[in-house]
């Protein structure tokens, strides 16, 4: 089983969800400070990611440890030696991911907060408190 296939696709969702409260916030994910300006990458959203990225680690830690994902939910490709988590698999990490994210929805928010705060500390706060959809909503903001 490959934990490294957990945590690229956790990270993967969570640098979506630190883009999209970026652009809640009025900010462009695509201009960071750390890591470079390229085409497709989110730059910003990559650096208010890094400080939180043991969240990723302990959760899909926690995955493995409690069998949420086990062997079985992952395949091997021929060329290259590609691990993939299977349909089962992203099924059981979606639903752990959702029973997970509040404290990383308030970890977000507070980061892009606290970025700011540190750009202007003359703007009121802007909005970044994502809450999760309903099965026919998109992303909206907390009250």
């Amino acid at each position: 089983m490959s934990l490294l296939s957990s945590i690229s696709r956790w990270l993967g969702v969570f640098v979506l969800g630190v883009a999209m409260a970026l652009h809640i916030a009025g900010y462009d994910p695509c201009i960071g400070y750390y890591h470079q300006i390229s085409h497709s990458r989110q730059s910003l959203a990559c650096d208010l990611m890094e400080p939180l990225r043991p969240l990723a680690d302990r959760l899909c830690l926690r995955m493995v440890a409690q069998q949420t994902l086990r062997a079985e939910h992952f395949t091997h490709t021929n060329t290259g030696g590609a691990c993939l988590l299977g349909k089962a698999g992203r099924v059981r990490y979606y639903q752990a991911y959702e029973e997970n994210a509040r404290p990383l929805r308030r970890a977000i928010s507070a980061q892009v907060k606290a970025l700011a705060q540190r750009i202007n500390p003359e703007l009121p706060q802007p909005a970044t408190n994502l809450k999760a959809p309903t099965a026919d909503e998109s992303y909206a903001l907390d009250d």
